[in-house]
């Protein structure tokens, strides 16, 4: 079908269920009189239209108000099985947390501060030790006035003129 065979088959078909404005009736109307093509395909419409008036309509399986009974039950379904879903995790994170702060001495889970021993060596440190750190550090540390000597009556680094576009 061409562009204006489409717009009269619609415009037929909006004529047939009576969706059209008096205008577009009356240029319908004529077409009818006129144009042997658009009685064909009037008749064509006519006959198809009646056809599917004549098919019989299947009854519903079920009434609108079971399917929505079994709409809300469905979902009623679904909302206490996620309650019980998060109850569970609830319940069980619960129990988690009770077992390890009940387990005794060093199988408990619980963050604990760490704790040193005189025995070990490695760790001991004496006041002498501390002390040599302090006089002779292994770092030298800078001092303020070192670094922040700096003069104010010039620039820190020398910048390089270039070419300004006065020069040009």
């Amino acid at each position: 079908m061409n562009g204006i065979k489409r717009d009269r088959f619609e415009l037929l078909s909006a004529y047939l269920d009576g969706e059209t404005s008096p205008q577009e009736r009356q240029q319908v109307e004529t077409w009818l009189t006129e144009d042997p093509n658009i009685q064909q395909m009037y008749r064509r419409l006519l006959q198809l239209r009646r056809g599917l008036q004549s098919l019989p309509v299947p009854e519903p399986q079920q009434s609108a108000e079971e399917m929505a009974e079994q709409v809300y039950a469905t979902v009623k379904r679904r909302h206490h099985r996620r309650v019980a879903v998060w109850g569970g995790t609830a319940v069980a994170a619960a129990v988690v947390g009770l077992v390890t702060m009940v387990l005794p001495g060093n199988q408990s889970l619980l963050p604990r501060m760490a704790e040193t021993t005189e025995k070990d060596p490695a760790i001991a440190t004496s006041s002498d030790d501390l002390m040599l750190a302090i006089n002779k550090p292994v770092v030298e540390i800078p001092t303020v006035e070192d670094e922040l000597n700096l003069s104010l009556d010039r620039p820190i680094l020398e910048i390089p003129k270039g070419t300004t576009s006065e020069d040009l």
